[in-house]
């Protein structure tokens, strides 16, 4: 008998349970079913606000179908890309015409036209450069204004005007077919106004096209291809002057330097293809600003479906964004990693200007002032612009008019010479990975003057050798030249791409109207270095330029004091430290999407 009861209690007890689980099945499968009724509920008031949302737009945009998101992007990428091959390419080939006609022929030209004059080469080239000058800073202006490919399309066809008018002066001038000296003042004249405006539009073109971070890169590929330009055009020159009879005449100069005006003619062509990358965004970020305005109102209405999803839901996604935090704050996406950078320190650079200057160039902070760092940059170009304008164009007549050199052996020293500079020219910027672009600069340029010193000693010490023809002593001398001329002018790809990284987009064309002013300091100290030959001789000249190639370098010795490396060990303390190189990434990240400009803007 008492047994009975626990045995129905237990039947019962089993048929309650059956009930209750029923019970939770039937209530889950509601709920299922109510929230998927809840989710079509949300996804189609969601379609239909965003199918509304979507013909508003389309109203307000012009006829034309707008691009896709993804189009804007590649289509100023390919522009990039395009712009870049488009740009190394016209460096090859117009150095590689100008390099025929206007190096070393020409200066012996004009040497030889002139009664064997050295001032009249210096006032020819001083021409050229206030041409120059004159155009370049309204063009700088204009091109930070306006589209800077119209004004390269402008510039292309005043250089086949400048080509066609030198052909004019060298083969048909008068009744006598002599050439003259004012109509190749002219010439040359016209030549200066192509430089001025294509150089100032091509340096700001080239460095918008190219990202951040890799100018020093491709800015050395340009001068690499600036060097091969010039070894180019002495191989043909020498091969016509083999053809012509090895001699300086004024015909056979004149051949020559016609063959260069015609070559460099395709490369003004491609001046005409080029497109600013600038102008190409702002006429692309219409559509885009539509695109976003259509994806945040996405994410507006996403956050209705928030309250209709369940609590296990919410902890899923939860969990699925905790993992991907952690897997962010483990590894840096490669797009946001900081690459490798040369920076400035302010307080050194603040530290070392109220040395030099007593304070009176500082910020009333204490700081260094705005733009300082293009400004020493520039201030060293300029420097080194006067010196170099000083001896330039004697180097070819003092080869012709001290050494006794033939045509022939002239054009093979002007080949040798930019394939060293090419090949000092990539060993500068492999440097200037370890040991900052500002401390290999000033290193080139030191052991470019020593050199250049070198050579007057020996031709001081060796006249009598010289005048007897001895080719021991006239190698020695070539030797001497040739490695000065490859250090001091391996470094203006690192300088260049110093000056780009530290000034705004806005004002590049500006900053690179100073390379103008250059070619004008350039040549008006041609005309004074044409002066000192006239009275103490190029030896006197060449010590000169030495001397203030060496005080070119101070602006340089200063930042290079400041610079501040990315090295291996801090990237690995980065890596060690995820918070440290969260904080890394986050202030790379700012600097690459204000285009450096808050760096520009605390020490430039």
């Amino acid at each position: 008998m008492p047994q009975l009861p626990r045995r129905h209690q237990r039947i019962e007890d089993e048929s309650s349970s059956s009930q209750n689980s029923d019970i939770n099945i039937n209530s889950n499968s509601n709920n299922n079913r109510l929230l998927r009724e809840a989710e079509d509920v949300s996804d189609s008031i969601i379609r239909q606000e965003e199918t509304q949302d979507e013909e508003a737009i389309s109203q307000q945009l012009p006829s034309s179908s707008p691009p896709p998101a993804s189009s804007p992007a590649s289509g100023v990428h390919r522009i990039r890309k395009r712009n870049i091959r488009l740009i190394l390419t016209y460096t090859w080939i117009i150095f590689a015409g100008r390099s025929i006609w206007n190096q070393n022929v020409l200066a012996t030209f004009c040497f030889l036209l002139s009664g064997k004059d050295p001032k009249l080469v210096g006032y020819l080239t001083a021409a050229m450069g206030i041409c120059q000058l004159l155009v370049s800073f309204p063009v700088g202006y204009l091109a930070d204004k306006y589209r800077r490919d119209h004004l390269l399309k402008l510039a292309s066809c005043i250089g086949m005007v400048a080509a066609g008018t030198t052909l004019k002066v060298l083969f048909w001038n008068g009744h006598q077919h002599q050439p003259t000296y004012s109509a190749l003042m002219f010439s040359l004249c016209i030549w200066g106004c192509f430089w001025g405006i294509a150089n100032t539009c091509l340096t700001a073109v080239f460095a918008d096209s190219i990202e951040n971070g890799e100018r020093s890169k491709y800015f050395t590929k340009r001068s690499i291809l600036i060097n091969l330009g010039n070894l180019s055009g002495p191989t043909v020159a020498l091969t016509m002057f083999l053809i012509l009879g090895n001699e300086w005449t004024l015909m056979d100069c004149a051949y020559v330097m016609g063959t260069g005006q015609i070559i460099c003619l395709p490369a003004m062509v491609l001046l005409c293809f080029l497109k600013d990358p600038q102008w190409q965004e702002q006429q692309e970020s219409r559509p885009e600003d539509c695109d976003d305005m259509v994806e945040t109102s996405r994410q507006e209405e996403d956050s209705l479906r928030t309250p209709l999803l369940s609590d296990l839901e919410e902890e899923a996604d939860d969990e699925r964004s905790i993992q991907a935090n952690g897997r962010q704050g483990t590894s840096t996406p490669p797009e946001t990693r900081p690459h490798r950078d040369e920076t400035y320190n302010a307080s050194k650079l603040a530290s070392m200007l109220s040395y030099l200057c007593g304070g009176c160039c500082l910020h009333s902070d204490g700081g260094p002032p705005k733009r300082i760092i293009p400004s020493l940059v520039a201030s060293a170009d300029v420097l080194s612009g006067l010196a170099s304008g000083m001896s330039i164009r004697y180097f070819a007549i003092f080869l012709y008019d001290n050494l006794h050199l033939k045509p022939v052996h002239v054009q093979l020293l002007y080949i040798i010479a930019p394939l060293l500079q090419a090949c000092l020219a990539k060993l500068g910027q492999v440097l200037a990975k370890s040991y900052g672009r500002c401390k290999v600069t000033v290193a080139f340029k030191w052991i470019g003057v020593s050199f250049m010193m070198a050579m007057v000693t020996v031709t001081k010490l060796s006249q009598e050798r010289i005048e007897n023809g001895d080719k021991l002593v006239i190698a020695m001398i070539c030797t001497l030249m040739v490695i000065r001329t490859g250090f001091m002018n391996a470094t203006s790809a690192l300088t260049k791409s110093v000056l780009m990284d530290y000034v705004p987009n806005d004002e590049r064309a500006k900053w690179s109207a100073l390379e103008s002013f250059n070619m004008f300091s350039w040549s008006g100290s041609a005309a004074l270095g044409g002066i000192l030959v006239d009275y103490h001789g190029i030896l006197f000249n060449f010590c000169i330029t030495a001397s203030l190639q060496f005080v070119a370098t101070w602006p340089h010795l200063l930042l290079a004091r400041a610079a501040v490396l990315r090295t291996n060990e801090n990237e690995n303390n980065t890596h060690n430290h995820p918070e440290r190189s969260q904080i890394e990434v986050d202030r790379s990240s700012d600097r690459s999407n204000t285009d450096g400009r808050d760096r520009r803007d605390a020490i430039a």
